[in-house]
């Protein structure tokens, strides 16, 4: 059943460091209770050293991140 706003799933950052070479170096997740700016913002800070670069894809929030003053990329 769908609820009027938005979804009624699970929402989970997931949040992952890769070697240089591309392999697998720790992993974190998280449920959330939403994916807004401040969400993301907050998971961020927790989770990521200021000079990494973050990966995501194209949704609109992911765009905080480049106001928090991470670096990112889609």
């Amino acid at each position: 059943m769908k609820s009027v706003r938005g979804t009624n799933k699970i929402k989970v950052l997931v949040g992952l460091s890769l070697t240089k070479k591309g392999h697998l170096l720790y992993i974190k997740m998280e449920v959330v209770p939403d994916i807004k700016r401040k969400t993301l913002i907050h998971f961020a800070k927790k989770g990521i050293q200021p000079d990494s670069t973050i990966c995501s894809d194209t949704y609109h929030s992911y765009r905080a991140l480049v106001e928090a003053d991470f670096k990112h990329m889609y």
